[in-house]
């Protein structure tokens, strides 16, 4: 599986030279989906994340589904639909409320719940998640599913 992931040049020049660091702190949020490295398959997503673009290819087998992280339809909530799903819900989730990016949890809160689905999925013997979502949104907890890294030539296009 070939993924985009999007950083500053110095992030590539260190991902390049010694890959991913998995407990990098992170910038943004700690992840909806768990602590780790997050993926597109969306090259202009990508593009609007990091003025540095990494094509890395990914060995998918090690990595659990979770189709609808979000757990909604049409604006309404839905229950999971495996017991994988159900894990992460279990995790991630208070009620209706998504502890990993809601924003009236406090940001100690968020990482512990991000660190603990990080976890609990390696535990089970997962490396990541992967979701259905448009863009393929992908999160790496192990770096051993990582298979090659790149940087994006400026005239490749989307895949």
């Amino acid at each position: 599986m070939i993924l985009y992931h999007a950083t500053s040049r110095q992030g590539a020049e260190a991902i390049l030279a010694h890959g991913f660091d998995m407990d990098f702190e992170r910038r943004r949020d700690p992840g909806d989906f768990g602590w780790g490295i997050y993926f597109t398959n969306d090259l202009y997503r990508a593009r609007c994340l990091g003025e540095v673009i990494l094509v890395v290819t990914l060995d998918e087998s090690g990595l659990a589904r979770v189709t609808n992280p979000y757990f909604l339809q049409d604006g309404f909530p839905v229950p999971p639909t495996s017991p994988v799903e159900k894990l992460f819900r279990d995790l991630a989730f208070e009620g209706d409320m998504m502890l990993t990016c809601n924003h009236l949890t406090s940001q100690e809160c968020r990482v512990e719940v991000a660190k603990a689905i990080r976890e609990t999925f390696m535990a089970e013997g997962f490396k990541g998640i992967r979701t259905e979502l448009w863009d393929g949104e992908t999160v790496v907890f192990d770096s051993s599913v990582v298979l090659d890294i790149r940087r994006l030539k400026s005239d490749e296009k989307s895949r």
